[in-house]
């Protein structure tokens, strides 16, 4: 791993991708699984790390009126003495108008 190391740290590659630092020290008998342990272990990989983002996500989609309803419930309890002591809000909305 030193040679890994060392292709890594240089100054002149410095920093490379996974697949870049694999090709480079690949002539050496190093294999990909090891260049991502590596790679893994390192605190600039793990600080500069790319966030995944999340899956593609299917439209909720309403033919008619009042066919889906997104509930909710509001916790006011710590405002119930200006409210008339109402501590509990249900919330409903329609998916298909997107109203109250």
């Amino acid at each position: 791993m030193d040679i890994v190391k060392k292709v890594y740290y240089n100054p002149s590659t410095g920093f490379q991708n996974k697949k870049r630092l694999y090709e480079a020290v690949k002539d050496k008998g190093i294999t990909k699984n090891q260049v991502n342990e590596f790679v893994r272990s390192q605190e600039v990989f793990q600080l500069h790390k790319r966030t995944e983002l999340p899956k593609h996500y299917i439209p909720i989609i309403a033919k008619y009126p009042n066919e889906i309803l997104q509930i909710d419930l509001l916790d006011v309890s710590n405002l119930h003495s200006s409210h008339d002591g109402v501590h509990y809000i249900a919330l409903a909305i329609d998916i298909f108008s997107r109203k109250l």
